[in-house]
């Protein structure tokens, strides 16, 4: 599909004998496979196209979360939320309170990194008001901060939720899997 609609087919005098409205399918196609975190690679050489994950971090995350979460994990990195900070917002507090409960763990585990986030989610006009004036969370410098620059934290947050998700499930799978070796161990 990929390789029929980049082709245009000519005839002998170079002029297109056949048309139709296949110019815009490979965007289509890539926009599809970009819903769901894949990418296209294609070799025309070779005529070949391999799909493969774009970004395996956020696969790994979706496949970790409530299954409730787990497109709107993917949905983030889409170029159609490019801007949208009311979307990514919805997405951050989504992950927020699917990361909350886990805030120990987390801790445990890189102290600093908790911290971090939980910081932006309560200071990035994320889980309270902090750009109105009205509001008793009120900060300044959020206020000011151009929809750009607030966006690029929020891209940055993204990231270190992924990592902290990770970082979670990680420890968790040590863990489960050093308690099955003892229990094999002990013969119980």
């Amino acid at each position: 599909m990929w390789s029929l609609a980049k082709q245009e087919l000519l005839d002998e005098d170079h002029y297109v004998k056949w048309q139709g409205n296949f110019f815009h399918l490979q965007d289509i196609m890539d926009d599809i496979l970009g819903l769901y975190n894949h990418k296209a690679f294609v070799y025309q050489d070779r005529e070949q196209v391999l799909v493969l994950e774009d970004k395996q971090e956020v696969t790994a995350v979706a496949e970790i979360v409530a299954s409730s979460l787990a497109y709107e994990v993917v949905k983030y990195n889409h170029h159609t939320l490019k801007g949208d900070i009311e979307a990514k917002k919805k997405i951050l507090l989504s992950l927020g309170s699917e990361l909350e409960p886990k805030r120990k763990v987390l801790e445990n585990i890189n102290k600093q990194l908790s911290e971090n986030i939980f910081y932006l989610l309560n200071n990035l006009n994320i889980r309270h008001n902090n750009r109105s004036k009205k509001s008793k969370n009120y900060k300044e410098y959020v206020a000011k901060m151009s929809k750009n620059r607030l966006e690029t934290f929020y891209d940055e947050l993204y990231q270190m939720m992924l990592l902290a998700f990770l970082a979670i499930d990680d420890i968790e799978n040590r863990r489960k899997k050093i308690n099955e070796l003892k229990r094999d161990i002990d013969g119980k």
